[in-house]
């Protein structure tokens, strides 16, 4: 599972994907920020993990206090779904996807990272900008 300062910067600004971010399931990953502030034994700070979850829904509800800053990591076959459904990996897709790559350059990118970055263009026709740090809707 990628846990990269990369990966978290891309899912966290897809936007887009953070939307469907299951709540309540097993298995998934998430990021995320704590600020505590100074108290007696602690010396407060901010925590940094990435972490997957494993927790029923009364858990989760308490447990996403949104004055954390929280960013869904989609696994791999999260990712590939998105695109294929429940079905099977098919081999088009597989060949689609190393095009994909090669095209828009993204050679050094992780698996999760590159079915991201498939996701982002297949279903919402946006290309990472690295110099802006966003996914930008593709100019053709």
């Amino acid at each position: 599972m990628d846990t990269t300062i990369k990966y978290i910067k891309l899912c966290e600004k897809a936007q887009d994907i953070q939307k469907k971010a299951p709540h309540g399931e097993t298995g998934n990953w998430f990021y995320h920020e704590l600020k505590i502030p100074q108290s007696s034994g602690y010396r407060g700070g901010v925590f940094i993990e990435a972490h997957e979850c494993h927790g029923a829904t009364t858990i989760w509800e308490n447990y996403f206090d949104k004055s954390k800053r929280w960013v869904w990591l989609p696994r791999q076959d999260q990712l590939q779904e998105m695109i294929l459904g429940k079905g099977h990996l098919k081999s088009g897709v597989l060949v689609m996807l190393s095009l994909f790559a090669d095209e828009y350059k993204y050679n050094d990118y992780s698996f999760e990272q590159l079915w991201l970055a498939f996701v982002m263009h297949e279903k919402f026709g946006k290309v990472w900008d690295n110099e802006k740090g966003i996914w930008a809707e593709e100019v053709k």
